[in-house]
């Protein structure tokens, strides 16, 4: 007694272990590069108590990766996968890892589960900060901020004075400009008169006349 041929499946092969197909024979179907097997891959060919013999199920179908795959889920903040990829087959796991300073919360390995879609068994994990990097981050804030205020202070520090000294300079040179205002306007008044002042005494340089002498002139009409 023999089953009769189950048939091909597409986008797979097959390995018979008994041509002739008597109780007993199987079939191996494997599907190709690809595609997943939806189904039992392997099938028995058995003998019921009545009628012909049957084969242990029905044949199995190879559909598209991308059509049962679970997306990747992405990467948590501050943290990284084992084994990154595009697209992961049911059955398929994915472990997550946070970065130093930071600890996982929630699932460190996630499987994609087989489904009309297919999904991931858990949600996406959280990386947190541990407390230690809160007080390191902390302790870099608050030294920044003295940074900040210390830059703060040597720019006053350094300003001031510079305008204190603006300050004297901008005084010291308005009362040089007064001054010598006031000196050019008492200047004429301290030279003396380009002519000498003439006295009683002052004597004649004229030829002419002498002093103390009398000339007459005899005058014709």
């Amino acid at each position: 007694m023999y089953c009769t041929d189950p048939g091909e499946v597409e986008h797979s092969t097959r390995l018979i272990s008994d041509p002739v197909l008597l109780v007993g024979t199987t079939i191996q179907y494997t599907c190709n590069t690809g595609f997943v097997l939806e189904g039992i891959s392997l099938l028995t060919c058995y003998s019921r108590e009545t009628g012909t013999p049957i084969w242990t199920s029905k044949i199995p179908h190879c559909v598209s990766e991308e059509s049962l795959a679970c997306d990747n889920p992405g990467l948590p903040e501050n943290g990284y996968q084992i084994l990154y990829k595009r697209l992961y087959l049911p059955g398929e796991s994915l472990t997550f890892m946070c970065y130093e300073g930071f600890e996982l919360m929630g699932e460190v390995t996630i499987k994609c589960i087989l489904g009309q879609p297919s999904q991931w068994s858990g949600p996406l994990p959280v990386c947190k900060a541990t407390q230690d990097r809160f007080e390191h981050a902390l302790q870099v804030a608050e030294a920044a901020a003295e940074t900040s205020l210390e830059g703060g202070n040597m720019a006053l520090a350094i300003f001031i004075p510079v305008v204190i000294i603006s300050v004297l300079l901008g005084g010291a040179y308005i009362y040089i400009t007064r001054c010598r205002y006031y000196s050019s306007l008492r200047l004429p008044l301290m030279y003396s008169h380009p002519y000498s002042q003439i006295t009683v005494e002052t004597e004649f340089d004229n030829p002419i006349y002498e002093t103390g002498e009398t000339r007459e002139y005899e005058v014709s009409i």
